[in-house]
């Protein structure tokens, strides 16, 4: 096989994945350690035998066939393929094959992965898109202190991202339209880079051209200065947001102005320059009142359990009590359910449902769920505080227990189940402190189990959900596929009739 192929077993022991290598007619030539435990067989057992020997008798005919075809003649093959392994158990795993040649020869590759290792891969990258999403909303909040954005980039990065849907942004895109069909000629003007700029105006068709910063940055006096070279001085309408546009707005036409800030209408007041005001408008209440999922608030109840268990509901003053908790209870849990849905937003987006999600939909800006956020914690907090101190001190481990579940405890196996158990504990023990009735031992214990089993109950139909959604996948992508007919795939030929 050539000095190369002599010295791969070494490299290829050391890669964590099982690796195979093949002759054209898929005689296994090599087997790396990984692959000696993960089928099941030993480095001798594979070596001579044809990786058909990996596959399901129902592959043999067409797809192993198919799959060998790709790999020889084509670019090679890549997808979940079921497989079987030396005791009999058929397992998903993750194919990639290719070919090379060497010395007049030609050799095949496969290299599997597991599915669940892919899983764990993918966890990890989603846990670490989930704490650059927090740093780069935190910096955007800092920008959002520093200075108002400046320019209409920062809207290129919110359409890129399809997130075109806070308050400012969709007054920009109104106006936009309007202006569009009134047959105005309409230019992009930005201090994004012109790459970003000519992607926004593409993806919303209604720019003519672009303004955009190419060697220097395209803003204040120097957007001024090409707009007057482009258009005549006085002769253009300008669309801004921001105090970094003075100079546009000294050299336009007609200023229009979005959800201007107190210091930029001063400005433009004492230089006289005319302006049309154009408010953000609000963040729909429904889209609010949805991010704090008051349908959760049913949980809740739960703090009325020890008045209930202790024949206590007639007395005015504890149910009282007890209401009060279960409102700061919704206060907490509300403010909880927002810090979560804001750095889950990445990876809400891509998922089927949870898209519609305000924050992920774009309907409500992070700003705003940040600041509710922290006002309900702080409410609540120091409401309990008022009531009594140990309630106080249930609702704050509750707000850092739910924190640490957010960002880590989630993908802790079963001990993400006995967090989610003592989050309906912690509701129960808040009743008690509420009201002053103790929770006693059998009620204790009875809670434990109840809500374990609730957190399990939970958990299997996320599993089975996903596990439904993963078939279906993969069955649509073996149906979608679209190998050669069986007659042109590697090592069958059509027969040829004499006649």
């Amino acid at each position: 096989m050539g000095e190369t192929l002599k010295n791969k077993p070494k490299l290829m022991d050391s890669i964590p994945a099982s690796f195979i290598l093949t002759d054209i007619h898929t005689k296994i030539l090599y087997a790396n350690q990984q692959a000696e435990l993960f089928f099941g067989y030993s480095r001798e057992e594979l070596e001579g035998e044809r990786i058909r020997i990996l596959f399901l008798e129902e592959d043999l005919l067409h797809f192993l066939p198919n799959i060998v075809f790709l790999t020889t003649y084509k670019n090679g093959f890549e997808g979940e393929v079921l497989l079987r392994q030396k005791d009999g158990m058929k397992i998903f795993v993750h194919l990639s094959t290719s070919s090379f040649k060497e010395g007049g020869e030609v050799f095949l590759t496969f290299y599997f992965q597991e599915i669940q290792r892919l899983k764990i891969l993918e966890k990890e990258r989603l846990e670490m898109e989930r704490w650059a999403s927090l740093g780069r909303m935190v910096e955007e909040i800092a920008h959002q202190f520093r200075n108002p954005l400046s320019s209409v980039g920062g809207y290129a990065k919110r359409i890129l991202k399809g997130n075109l849907a806070s308050p400012k942004a969709r007054a920009y895109l109104e106006r936009i339209r309007q202006e569009a069909a009134a047959g105005r000629t309409l230019v992009l003007a930005s201090g994004a880079h012109e790459e970003m700029a000519q992607r926004v105006a593409d993806h919303l068709g209604l720019f003519s051209g672009i303004v955009a910063t190419r060697h220097q940055h395209m803003v204040g006096t120097r957007k001024a200065k090409t707009l007057c070279e482009k258009f005549g001085a006085r002769a253009f309408d300008y669309l801004g947001d921001s105090s970094t546009d003075l100079p546009v707005f000294r050299a336009c036409r007609q200023a229009h102005v979005v959800a201007a800030k107190p210091d930029l209408v001063d400005r433009l007041q004492r230089e006289s320059i005319a302006a049309e005001w154009i408010p953000s408008g609000a963040v729909p209440a429904l889209e609010l009142w949805s991010a704090l999922r008051p349908k959760q608030w049913l949980k809740n109840s739960l703090v009325f359990l020890p008045v209930l268990l202790s024949h206590q509901f007639h007395n005015i003053e504890l149910v009282g009590k007890a209401v009060l908790a279960a409102i700061l209870f919704c206060f907490i849990s509300s403010s909880v359910y927002l810090v979560n849905d804001i750095l889950d937003i990445e990876a809400d987006r891509r998922h089927h449902r949870k898209c519609l999600r305000p924050f992920a939909s774009g309907s409500v800006p992070i700003q705003t769920g940040i600041l509710l956020s922290g006002l309900l914690a702080l409410f609540a907090l120091a409401g309990a505080a008022a009531v009594d101190l140990y309630l106080a001190l249930l609702l704050g481990l509750y707000l850092v227990l739910a924190t640490l579940y957010s960002t880590w405890i989630k993908t802790l196996l079963m001990i993400d189940m006995v967090c989610l158990a003592a989050f309906y504990a912690l509701r129960v023990y808040a009743g008690s402190a509420a009201t002053g009735i103790s929770v006693s031992s059998w009620t204790a214990l009875f809670c434990l189990f109840l809500f374990f089993s609730l957190a399990a109950v939970k958990r299997y139909a996320e599993v089975g959900e996903e596990i439904e959604r993963a078939a279906a996948a993969y069955a649509a992508e073996v149906r979608a596929r679209r190998f050669p007919a069986p007659e042109h795939c590697f090592g069958m030929r059509p027969k040829v009739e004499a006649g």
